[in-house]
């Protein structure tokens, strides 16, 4: 439109199979770069290598951290998806180490029994983890074929977990009008109470001990019901949790391998940087009702930019999940001092010293007196 040619990084890519176009008679393959792994700090393997850059080690398939090209293809980038739904569902990637080289070795190894256990524990339906486990496979052969079966089968999960919350207003229900039934007993057994009154006041003795034993049952009753709706309540806020983060990662990161045009569609030869960064805006409208819910997300989106080496993106999602989380919480709640941390952790990296020393803060209690300290570390 404004007659420019614009040219676009598209981060890692290979060329595979001929898909009908021309190609050139020169080896696509011929100026790939030998396997070279270079670190920008050997302390930690989550940044992306320089070099001969072969991707970010915490987040590699095995074959691409053993530097094997020519097993490298669409399933080497469900691998990629599998690693960020890890880290939305855990909190960490699925490679850790010392540093650089033991996150690449252990990629190469495909050591992911630390990453399986956190994804065991971290809560989420076990078809969404199993999903996971399934892109995080050692073998290419044991995945996804493609980004499109891993969008069909989040589809599938978001299917199930429709009827799911269709199941639990349905016993919403049928708990109400057992609800109501209970009421109606209850006025029956208080009505009976008066005639016991009555009759007493006649002269008839000896029925005290019956008013006092029914009296208590009907207080164990009311007890146990508002017991049972807490539980209720706290389990459908769950569900709903764990919904809005498996249709966050269906409708805002998944379709970003949509063809061009579709919603939320980028392209098939989309970079996993790039369907990220797509998804953020969708955060400050989606999530109008469930604040806790945006603040989480952001907070691991946070940590994702943070391990991508963009501390300036990552600070801007920990500054607004701080923000809700102090809101909510308080500023010396777990979640408040845990974003906090991550956003010193940014400034640091970005060099503004003075911006992280002054996530430093001491509380003052009006009471007492009593100073608490909260720091940050790296």
């Amino acid at each position: 439109a404004f007659g420019e040619v614009q040219v676009m990084d598209w981060g890692l890519a290979k060329v595979l199979a001929n898909r009908g176009c021309e190609q050139p008679d020169v080896d696509p393959e011929a100026t790939s770069a030998p396997t070279e792994i270079k670190s920008l700090r050997e302390s930690d393997g989550s940044f992306t290598q320089a070099g001969s850059v072969l991707g970010t080690p915490a987040f590699m398939s095995p074959e691409q951290a053993a530097g094997e090209v020519s097993k490298i293809d669409a399933r080497s980038d469900v691998f990629g998806l599998g690693a960020i739904l890890c880290v939305l569902l855990t909190g960490k990637p699925p490679f850790e180490g010392k540093n650089a080289e033991s996150v690449r070795i252990n990629a190469v190894r495909g050591n992911t029994e630390e990453a399986f256990a956190r994804l065991e524990g971290c809560g989420a339906t076990l078809d969404v983890v199993a999903l996971c486990k399934r892109c995080l496979a050692f073998e290419s052969s044991e995945r996804p074929g493609t980004a499109d079966e891993v969008a069909a089968a989040v589809g599938g999960l978001r299917r199930a977990a429709d009827e799911r919350a269709k199941r639990a207003e349905q016993d919403k229900l049928t708990a109400e009008v057992q609800a109501a039934e209970q009421v109606k007993r209850r006025r029956a057994v208080q009505w009976a109470a008066g005639v016991v009154v009555a009759v007493l006041l006649l002269g008839v003795a000896g029925t005290t001990i019956g008013l006092i034993r029914e009296d208590k049952a009907r207080r164990d009753a009311e007890t146990a019901e508002r017991a049972t709706e807490a539980k209720r309540a706290e389990a459908e806020t769950a569900q709903a949790e764990a919904t809005a983060v498996v249709k966050f990662f269906e409708d805002k990161v998944l379709s970003a391998a949509r063809p061009k045009g579709q919603r939320g569609g980028l392209g098939k030869d989309v970079t996993l940087r790039d369907a990220i960064a797509a998804s953020v805006p969708a955060l400050s409208t989606g999530f109008a009702g469930q604040p806790l819910v945006e603040a989480r997300l952001r907070l691991t989106l946070g940590k994702t930019y943070w391990y991508l080496g963009e501390p300036k993106a990552a600070a801007e999602q920990f500054k607004l999940a701080r923000t809700i989380f102090t809101a909510r919480h308080g500023p010396d709640h777990p979640d408040s001092l845990m974003s906090m941390n991550w956003l010193a952790n940014s400034y640091t990296d970005m060099g503004h010293t003075a911006d992280a020393l002054s996530c430093t803060r001491r509380h003052y209690s009006p009471a007492g007196g009593c100073c608490h300290r909260t720091t940050w570390t790296r």
